[in-house]
């Protein structure tokens, strides 16, 4: 028997009761209780009532605190019967289709929600009532735009089934915007990275790669997504690791380190420069490392060819000044270790001022050529012909034997410039001159150009068209110190 039939007999008798008191004449019924029993029932139908009140009391309170807590979610929160019937909704599934609490229990799902969004959540309230907890995205009308949202149904199971679901839903709108801004900042990057031409990698700390660039596939036909999640050690070799690895633990140490390497790409073998840079977080810690790499072949060649234009003349094609001295440095000390001398020819063109004066400077300039031409074909491939300055050029000999070897040597250039030189205009004889000087012990390369100077001086003063011998240190001691710094105009 239930509460309330249990105290419909009571509430009869307090009811007759107080007729009865209010007409101060007391007729008992014929199956009226003793007045104790009486007072009895009345004490417990009051016990009763207050814990009726009490429970319905604490029902509201508790229906009360939920409703406060779900209108103040940021989501719409609702519960759906079996038949898709909505038993609660917070206020802002009511806000949705302009609903008031009225229309709880009147209204199902369907008619909540725009079709549009009914549309897409129809398969998930499916999964729904068969037990199975959803989540999913979908898109609804946001004053116009395009908004987006995101709905998780959680079955009601009881012990004779589905009986029906939770809704919660969210608003997702500016997270998606930020992620399609993410995404579309993410594919900015790939599109510039895939054409920046070099191999960009970056590395985590397990030294595994955790993004590469489309050069990959241009240089090396690797697809970049099966470099990723792999050691560097897959992607580049067992061997070429071993020889990185001191440099990787450099890097991951904090040490920016670059260094070059010869590469096989798809066009050939190549030169990279290769850069490791750590990637540190917020503090400062090392994380992971940023590698890049360039093909430098082609700069590589320019700076040959820069070097080479550095260290060689280019009207005659002969080593030029710097490149002479430095090579005449070297030979002095390998002729120190070795006790074999090097011997030094200083000559100038004769009379190269008056061609210059008299035909022009393009004559001139065929001129050098020509003698520089001449003087290579004298010597001796070991023998280092240059043009020093102007008209003037040397000859530096290793490892010859005396004054007589290097007098032949100075013979054969005076024969080899006797032939006529023929310009474009006309024929002109052109002669030099030579100063011929071997070094002596520790004698160095000043003083030895100073006594070929010396040697030079004389041949031009004896008449030109020939060569002197420089005479021996202790004679030319008295000579003013060596320092050519214009050529000769004679």
């Amino acid at each position: 028997m239930n509460v309330r039939s249990q105290l419909a007999p009571l509430s009869r008798l307090r009811e007759h009761m107080q007729v009865s008191r209010a007409n101060s004449a007391y007729t008992p019924l014929e199956d009226e209780p003793a007045r104790d029993e009486v007072g009895d029932l009345s004490q417990t139908f009051d016990t009763l009532m207050r814990e009726r009140r009490a429970a319905q009391e604490r029902v509201k309170l508790s229906e009360r605190f939920l409703r406060d807590v779900t209108d103040n979610l940021p989501a719409v929160v609702a519960y759906f019967d079996s038949n898709q019937r909505c038993l609660f909704a917070n206020k802002a599934g009511l806000r949705m289709q302009g609903r008031t609490q009225a229309d709880i229990g009147r209204m199902t799902m369907r008619e909540s929600l725009p079709d549009a969004v009914y549309r897409q959540l129809a398969p998930q309230v499916a999964k729904a009532l068969q037990g199975t907890p959803t989540r999913t995205e979908g898109t609804y009308d946001r004053k116009g735009k395009e908004g987006f949202f995101e709905c998780h149904l959680l079955p009601d199971v009881r012990d004779d089934g589905v009986v029906g679901y939770y809704v919660m839903t969210f608003d997702i709108t500016e997270r998606k915007h930020a992620e399609m801004r993410s995404a579309d900042s993410e594919r900015r990057l790939r599109g510039l990275t895939d054409n920046v031409p070099a191999l960009l990698t970056e590395l985590d700390l397990d030294e595994r790669v955790v993004f590469c660039n489309g050069r990959y596939l241009a240089w090396l036909g690797i697809e970049p997504a099966s470099m990723m999640n792999r050691h560097i050690r897959e992607t580049v070799g067992e061997a070429h690791y071993e020889v990185r690895k001191p440099l990787l633990a450099r890097a991951f140490a904090g040490e920016v380190v670059s260094f070059e390497q010869t590469a096989q790409l798809l066009i050939g073998e190549r030169t990279l420069q290769t850069t490791y840079l750590p990637h540190r977080d917020a503090e400062g810690s090392v994380v992971g490392l940023y590698v890049l790499s360039h093909d430098v072949t082609d700069l590589k060649q320019k700076q040959r060819q820069l070097d080479v234009l550095a260290r060689e003349d280019a009207l005659t094609g002969l080593p030029n000044r710097r490149s002479f001295e430095e090579h005449a440095r070297e030979a002095m000390a390998r002729s120190r270790r070795s006790g074999k001398p090097v011997c030094l020819l200083f000559l100038d063109i004769d009379y190269f001022k008056s061609i210059n004066d008299s035909l022009g400077h393009a004559a001139g300039d065929a001129v050098l050529r020509e003698f520089g031409r001449r003087l290579k074909e004298s010597v001796r491939e070991t023998d280092m012909p240059a043009r020093y300055a102007g008209d003037e050029f040397v000859i530096l000999l290793e490892g010859v034997n005396g004054l007589a070897e290097a007098g032949i040597v100075a013979e054969k250039v005076l024969a080899a410039m006797r032939p006529a030189f023929h310009l474009s205009s006309r024929t002109l004889q052109a002669t030099a001159s030579i100063g011929v000087a071997i070094a002596e012990e520790d004698e160095d390369l000043p003083s030895l150009f100073m006594r070929a100077d010396a040697a030079l001086y004389a041949a031009k003063k004896e008449g030109k068209n020939r060569f002197m011998m420089a005479e021996p240190r202790t004679r030319a001691s008295d000579s003013a110190p060596w320092s050519r710094q214009e050529p000769s105009s004679a």
